[in-house]
């Protein structure tokens, strides 16, 4: 059997409940659109809003719902959408898509993932530039 890291490890288990994954990600569009963007493509792969929440002016927090089955088309559905994340959240997926597929049970196929995802906005607005709202540009 593999060895999962401590976080991941609780997915082998079909009596253990759903465990949660939490990302970060970074965007520089616009944020009506990449959220649009996001949740289209987390409903093409068959995930479900589970609550979302912005955290400030910036920042926004999805919790969605996937089934590990499903691992690769999330990952793809973020990187679709032209999301930036760090490492330790591209860990994160890539452990799932590891997990989904190396255990071709039925099992694993069919257990929900929990996913938290932080979502910042920067945007370089002309305004937020003191060089060029004092003229100076």
């Amino acid at each position: 059997m593999t060895s999962l890291p401590l976080p991941y490890a609780s997915l082998l288990s079909p009596s253990e409940p759903s465990q949660r994954v939490d990302l970060r990600c970074v965007s520089y569009g616009d944020r009506s659109m990449v959220l649009s963007d996001l949740l289209q493509a987390m409903d093409a792969c068959g995930c479900w809003v589970q609550s979302r929440r912005a955290t400030s002016d910036s920042q926004v927090e999805i919790y969605f719902g996937a089934m590990l089955g499903a691992a690769d088309e999330v990952y793809g559905g973020l990187v679709s959408v032209g999301i930036e994340m760090p490492r330790d959240s591209h860990q994160a997926l890539t452990w799932l898509c590891t997990l989904r597929r190396h255990r071709k049970d039925a099992v694993i196929a069919t257990r929900t993932v929990s996913i938290r995802m932080e979502m910042s906005f920067l945007i370089d607005e002309p305004e937020e530039m003191g060089f060029i709202s004092a003229g100076l540009a």
